[in-house]
C-alpha cells in the first residue's frame, strides 16, 4: 500500500517550457532595477558608446529608460539578441579566458524582456529608418520602423509585473534607487572617457563629461572633502610570471572614513569587481589608522593579462578570481602602506563641531600609570623645570643653533639613557628614529647603527620655526603654508616606538636581570598565548619563566628597560607579547615596541622647554612615518594658511 502510495506521488521529470525557463534566468541576473540597468549599460559600453543618458522612477520597477550612441542594432540583430545565449562576444569556449567585454553569456535582454514591457528601438545609420521591437512578458508583440539617430534605446515598464512574488523580496525604494546610483557610479568611474547622465524622473543626479579624468569623475559625484584631498598611488609591480600589474589607486586619508565600505570602488581592467582578498589587503594597510568600526575611501583601478583573471564566477559578473590574488594582495597591502606615509594624511580644516575619532576620550583623561602635571616626574634636583625658557616665554628658531644634540625627552618611566650611552647610540636623541648622522667625540659624522646600510634618510617635516607650546600638550609651529599642531606625547610615543622596533629587530641589546623577579598568575587562555610566542620572549630578552599552568616569574628584561621596576608596567609590556598570540616575529616586536613607546612618552600636561620641543620634532622628522602613532592616532593637524587667510577674509 505505502510502495503504491509513493509511486503516485513520485514526480516526473521533464522538460519545462519556455516561458518558466525565461523567468528563472531571469532570476538568476535581473534581481532588481538596478540590476537591470547595469545590464543595459554594459551592452552600451560593449557597443562603443561614448554617450549614455539613464532615467528610472519608483527604483526602476515603473519606468527605466537608457540610451546611447553606441553602434546600434539592425531588425534581425535585435531578434537575435532577444534569444538565450545569443552574443556577439564569443565564438568559441577559448574566449573566455581572454574577454574584454562586460557581457558574453547572451542572457541580459531576454531575462529583462520576460518579466517586463519592454520596448527597444535601435539603428546603425542616423540616415536609415531605426527599427522598434515591443515585448511583453518575453513575447515579441510588434517590429516596426521608427525614428531615431544612430545609437540604441531602451525603455522598461513595469518591471516583474508577470512575477509579483519577486516584488515581495525587494528593498525599500530609496534602498533601490542608492543601489541604482551605486552602479551607474561604478561605471562612471571605469570609464572616464564616456559620458554618463542620470536622471531620477527627470531630474538629474549626477552627470560626467566625456573624455574627463578619474579626479574630475570623483569631482562630479563625491563630495569635496573627498576629491580635494585624495592621496595617488601609480605604480606598476612585477609579478614574475604572472606579468606586469598596473595599479592605480585614489584613496582619502585615514581621517576621512566613512561606517560603511559603500566608498569602495574596485575595477580590473576597467570591470567594476568584488575580491574578498584585495579588500582584505586594503585593510589590512589601514587598520593602524582607522577608529573601530570605520572603512577606508578606496578607488582602485588594477590592469594585468586577462588570462590570469577569471570574470566568470558569478551571474551578475561582480566577483572576479585571480590565478595569483595572494602575491596580488601582498603587493596591494605594500604599495597603500607605503603612499599613506605623505604629508597629504596629515588633518586639516576640520569643520566647527566636527569631532574626529581620535578624541571621542578626553585628551586629558588619565589612563592607568600615565603621569599628568600634578604627579609628573621632578627633574634631577628635586625641583620643577625651570619655566623662564618656556615656548611661550620666547620665540624659537627651528634652524637656529642651541640645545644639546640628545633629546632627554623626560624622566621617563624607564631609561633607555644608559642603554644608548654605552654603545654610543644615542638611542633617544640626537640621531633620527629610523637612523641618521650622530656626531663622534672627534666631530666627525658616524652613521646610527639603527638605519639600514645603503638607506637614505630625508626629514619628512618642514618645519620652519616652533611658535610655542599650548595647554601644556601641544607643541604649535610653522610651516611653508601653514600652522602645525603636534601632540607632544604622541610624538614622543612614536620617535620610543621607531627607536625600540630598529633595537629589537637589530638584536642591539642584552638581557638585564631584575633585582626582585615579579611573580604574575595568569588566566587559562592567557598561559596559552603565552606559551606560543615563549620562544620570542626569549629572543627578545625577557626572562620569562612558567611556575605553574597559571603563574609565571618575570626574572630579565631587555636592557634598555632598565629602571622598570613597577609591577603592573612590566606586565604591560609583557601582556602585549601575550596579546599577539601566534604570530610572526615582526608583528610580536611591532606590539612590544608600541606598548613599551606608550609607557615611556612624555605626557599631555607637562611642561617643556624649547630645546625639547625642537628635538621632538627633529626626531620625529626623522621617523619613517611621522603621521600616526603605533595606535593609530594622528600626530599633527594642520591650519592652512589659505583656511586662516579666508577665515579672516584675507588673501596674499
Amino acid at each position: 500500500m505505502a510502495t503504491g502510495e509513493n509511486n503516485r506521488e513520485r514526480a516526473l521529470i521533464k522538460i519545462l517550457d519556455e516561458g518558466t525557463i525565461c523567468r528563472i534566468a531571469a532570476g538568476e541576473v535581473v534581481v532588481s532595477g538596478a540590476y537591470a540597468i547595469k545590464e543595459m549599460i554594459e551592452n552600451s559600453i560593449d557597443a562603443g558608446a561614448d554617450e549614455i543618458v539613464i532615467d528610472y522612477s519608483a527604483g526602476g520597477l515603473s519606468a527605466i529608460s537608457i540610451s546611447d550612441n553606441g553602434c546600434g542594432m539592425t531588425r534581425d540583430d535585435i531578434l537575435m539578441a532577444l534569444e538565450h545565449h545569443a552574443t556577439s562576444k564569443l565564438r568559441a569556449v577559448s574566449d573566455l579566458s581572454k574577454i574584454k567585454t562586460y557581457g558574453f553569456r547572451g542572457e541580459a535582454l531576454p531575462s529583462i524582456a520576460a518579466v517586463s514591457r519592454c520596448e527597444i528601438i535601435s539603428s546603425v545609420d542616423s540616415s536609415l529608418p531605426a527599427v522598434s521591437v515591443k515585448i511583453e512578458g518575453g513575447e515579441i508583440k510588434s517590429v516596426q520602423n521608427a525614428a531615431s539617430t544612430r545609437g540604441t534605446k531602451i525603455n522598461i515598464r513595469n518591471l516583474f509585473f508577470n512575477t509579483p512574488v519577486r516584488k515581495k523580496f525587494l528593498k525599500s525604494e530609496n534602498y533601490e534607487n542608492a543601489l541604482i546610483i551605486e552602479f551607474v557610479t561604478r561605471y562612471a568611474l571605469a570609464h572616464p572617457e564616456i559620458k554618463f547622465a542620470l536622471y531620477s524622473s527627470g531630474r538629474e543626479v549626477f552627470a560626467t563629461r566625456r573624455n574627463s579624468t578619474i579626479e574630475e569623475v570623483i569631482a562630479s559625484i563625491f563630495p569635496q572633502i573627498i576629491s580635494s584631498n585624495l592621496i595617488k598611488i601609480d605604480k606598476t609591480v612585477d609579478l614574475g610570471e604572472y606579468g606586469p600589474l598596473e595599479v592605480k589607486i585614489l584613496t582619502a586619508p585615514p581621517h576621512i572614513t566613512k561606517p560603511n565600505a559603500r566608498f569602495q570602488y574596485y575595477f580590473i581592467n576597467g570591470r567594476p569587481f568584488k575580491n574578498k582578498t584585495i579588500g582584505h589587503a586594503v585593510y589590512e594597510a589601514f587598520q593602524r589608522y582607522m577608529p573601530p568600526r570605520q572603512h577606508p575611501v578606496v578607488f582602485m583601478f588594477l590592469n594585468m593579462a586577462q588570462r590570469h583573471v577569471d570574470v566568470n564566477v558569478h551571474p551578475t559578473k561582480t566577483e572576479v578570481a585571480f590565478a595569483c590574488e595572494f602575491k596580488i594582495h601582498d603587493a596591494l597591502k605594500s604599495l597603500i602602506s607605503e603612499g599613506l606615509i605623505t604629508s597629504s594624511v596629515i588633518p586639516s580644516n576640520l569643520k566647527i563641531g566636527e569631532t574626529p575619532f581620535y578624541t571621542q576620550k578626553s585628551y586629558f583623561e588619565k589612563s592607568s600609570g600615565e603621569a599628568g602635571l600634578e604627579n609628573s616626574p621632578l627633574p634631577a634636583g628635586g625641583e620643577k623645570e625651570n619655566t623662564g625658557n618656556l615656548l611661550f616665554g620666547r620665540e624659537a628658531d627651528f634652524n637656529g643653533p642651541g640645545g644639546p644634540n640628545s633629546l632627554d625627552i623626560q624622566s621617563s618611566n624607564f631609561y633607555v639613557n644608559r642603554f644608548s650611552k654605552e654603545r654610543d647610540a644615542e638611542f633617544i636623541a640626537g640621531a633620527p628614529a629610523g637612523g641618521g648622522e650622530t656626531k663622534s667625540p672627534d666631530g666627525q659624522a658616524e652613521k646610527n647603527q639603527f638605519i639600514s646600510e645603503g638607506e637614505d634618510f630625508k626629514p619628512r617635516l618642514n618645519i620652519k620655526k616652533i611658535l610655542g607650546q599650548s595647554f601644556d600638550a601641544f607643541i604649535v609651529a610653522e610651516d611653508d603654508d601653514g600652522l602645525l599642531i603636534i601632540d607632544q606625547h604622541v610624538a614622543a610615543e612614536k620617535v620610543f616606538y621607531e627607536k625600540i622596533l630598529a633595537a629589537l629587530s637589530g638584536g642591539s641589546f642584552h638581557s638585564q636581570t631584575l633585582l626582585v623577579p615579579h611573580v604574575y598568575d595568569l588566566t587559562v587562555s592567557e598561559f596559552e598565548m603565552l606559551k606560543k610566542n615563549y620562544e620570542l620572549f626569549k629572543k627578545y630578552g625577557f626572562d620569562v619563566e612558567i611556575f605553574s599552568n597559571k603563574s609565571i616569574a618575570v626574572r630579565a628584561l631587555p636592557d634598555f628597560l632598565e629602571g622598570v621596576e613597577e609591577k603592573n608596567m612590566v606586565f604591560e609590556i609583557i601582556s602585549a607579547g601575550i596579546e599577539a598570540g601566534k604570530t610572526d616575529e615582526n608583528s610580536f616586536c611591532d606590539k612590544i615596541a608600541a606598548r613599551m613607546a606608550c609607557k615611556a612618552a612624555i605626557k599631555a600636561g607637562r611642561v617643556i622647554n624649547p630645546e625639547t620641543a625642537r628635538m621632538i620634532i627633529n626626531d620625529l622628522s626623522a621617523c619613517k612615518n611621522p603621521y600616526f602613532c603605533p595606535h593609530g592616532r594622528p600626530i599633527i593637524i594642520k591650519l592652512p594658511l589659505r583656511d586662516l587667510l579666508s577665515r579672516f577674509k584675507r588673501s596674499l
